[in-house]
């Protein structure tokens, strides 16, 4: 894709930072105000996407938001859709290739992270849809260890201006990536606040175990493939699926599966979720990361070992039921009882 070397007169493209089917990231320079940019760029006739035009639609939506990168310039120029933004760091699946996996605390200080990014861009009406590794970039200089989700190009407006929700609707197409995906995008549902959360968890899962029981499957159409591991989503016993990861992931699950299109999610009764799990494991949250270099690169056998004996303890102390339907019932009780517990907060 040949591109103009400066865009709106001050933006110089400097390198390219990533292609796929839709367009082009560009490493760029203001130099009027001499910082780093990042430029996206699509080629105005691609009718059928039109994704910039989106995603500015939500950017503007969510300017100012903490956790989203910001906005400073978009137009077109030489028949194409751009858009100027905020340089980021790293993608975590830069780290998920170098480490293969994550720990239990890099994992769960991410879950914290990202649950507040995504509680902020929920509350102006926008659900992302896509959440993926790619797609949460760390900051960069003093901003580091801060939490950005970024690419709304198929992220949606689920609320008015005057408040009103999209209605519901069904047999939709779908959308997000397979991998992480919700089980209402696999049921072709209109997405809500609860999917992204929903994604976000199969994601800490992925970071935690290096792989989800539905990858690698062989000689299947991408139809097929999508339609196969939305069988097993919902299938699978979420004890079994949060197996070797904390059990608080699989309660957040059953949490998630009580709620409806129209619910908002109790945002701080997951985040506590995601604390009781530290708590349990012995972990501080510190926010340093295992590729911070003060950080040892992995956890010892013996630590490893204590923290699956106090899963194990966590998880008899819950008294989880060995089949789905006693294990949701009893999940359900445990769910109610948090929310009670926690009803009190503001959101």
């Amino acid at each position: 894709m040949q591109t103009a070397s400066i865009f709106n007169g001050k933006y110089v493209v400097q390198k390219k930072i990533s292609s796929g089917s839709f367009g082009v990231v560009l490493f760029g320079h203001d130099k009027d105000k001499n910082i780093d940019v990042a430029i996206k760029i699509e080629k105005e006739e691609n009718e059928d996407v039109r994704s910039l035009e989106r995603e500015v639609q939500v950017l503007e939506r969510l300017n100012g938001i903490e956790g989203v990168p910001k906005i400073y310039w978009h137009g077109e120029q030489d028949d194409f859709n751009v858009i100027v933004m905020q340089i980021l760091g790293k993608d975590l699946s830069h780290y998920v290739k170098s480490k293969k996996k994550f720990s239990f605390k890099t994992s769960i200080q991410l879950g914290i992270q990202i649950v507040k990014v995504l509680e902020r861009i929920h509350n102006k009406g926008v659900v992302h849809r896509d959440l993926k590794p790619e797609n949460v970039l760390f900051g960069i200089d003093d901003e580091s260890s801060k939490i950005y989700v970024v690419d709304f190009g198929i992220s949606k407006i689920f609320r008015d201006k005057n408040g009103n929700i999209h209605p519901f609707r069904d047999n939709t197409s779908f959308i997000g990536t397979t991998r992480y995906a919700s089980i209402a995008a696999h049921k072709g549902f209109e997405l809500s606040r609860k999917d992204d959360i929903e994604s976000l968890i199969y994601v800490l899962l992925y970071f935690i175990k290096g792989q989800l029981p539905w990858q690698n499957m062989q000689n299947v159409s991408d139809e097929e493939r999508t339609a196969k591991v939305g069988e097993m989503k919902m299938s699978i016993d979420p004890r079994e699926l949060c197996k070797d990861a904390p059990i608080e992931f699989a309660i957040i699950l059953e949490y998630l599966k009580q709620l409806q299109y129209l619910s908002e999610p109790n945002y701080n009764l997951i985040q506590q979720q995601f604390e009781k799990a530290a708590e349990n494991l012995g972990i501080q949250l510190d926010y340093s990361y295992d590729w911070d270099q003060q950080q040892p690169m992995k956890i010892s056998q013996s630590v490893h070992s204590d923290i699956m004996q106090r899963s194990t303890t966590l998880n008899q102390q819950l008294q989880l039921p060995s089949t789905t339907g006693e294990m949701k019932k009893s999940i359900d009780k445990q769910g109610s009882n948090l929310i009670r517990q926690y009803k009190s907060i503001q959101i």
